[in-house]
């Protein structure tokens, strides 16, 4: 069990890796969209605009937008540009919000208002994905805090009563195994489910 632990473990971290930098990205893109909207509304290009994003603290998001810059500088336009944004980025709110752009540049609408109303609607979906991220996490919690405290702790006092009246009743190499590499897989595999649980990208 310890090696199919260890197993799951090891092949789950590169998904669990990138899912967080989706994650990250999505979150940062309400925040990215107002800015570039803000930065329209005075007047400045969709391009100058993009690289205050780009050169702004928004994670994975403003190197994502500083790869779609090189390729538009390069001679990418831009719907090939948003088009590649999103092959990378493996998220409905990205293909939404790119799809979104690339319709309203065709159709020459306000780019400024179509981004101002898609930061609303992703921070609206993020905070409902969250709120029910946290009323989940409230139930896994009391698994963790059972399997993390009490049952190590429970098992514990039981050898240790069971030693006194009857004798030695687990090999201590056993016990040694339990505490040390067992229960801290198993813990590992609990954060490793919290973790699969965070809020997908909407």
């Amino acid at each position: 069990m310890i090696i199919t632990i260890t197993i799951a473990i090891y092949k789950s971290y590169p998904q669990i890796k990138e899912r967080q930098r989706q994650v990250e990205v999505t979150k940062q893109l309400p925040y990215a969209l107002r800015q570039i909207a803000i930065e329209l509304q005075a007047g400045i290009g969709l391009f100058d605009a993009m690289k205050t994003v780009a050169n702004g603290d928004y994670g994975e998001l403003s190197d994502e937008f500083k790869i779609t810059l090189e390729e538009i500088r390069y001679g990418t336009n831009y719907n090939e540009a948003f088009d590649n944004l999103t092959k990378r980025n493996d998220s409905p709110m990205i293909k939404k919000t790119t799809n979104q752009i690339k319709r309203t540049l065709n159709s020459g609408g306000n780019l400024s208002k179509t981004l101002n109303s898609l930061a609303k609607e992703n921070n609206e979906n993020m905070k409902i994905r969250y709120r029910q991220y946290s009323e989940k996490l409230n139930s896994i919690m009391l698994i963790y805090m059972f399997i993390a405290v009490l049952i190590p702790v429970i098992l514990f006092i039981m050898i240790i009563a069971a030693t006194t009246v009857i004798g030695p009743i687990i090999d201590g190499k056993l016990l040694l195994i339990l505490y040390l590499f067992f229960f801290p897989l198993v813990v590992s595999f609990m954060i490793l489910i919290i973790k699969k649980m965070e809020p997908a990208t909407v």
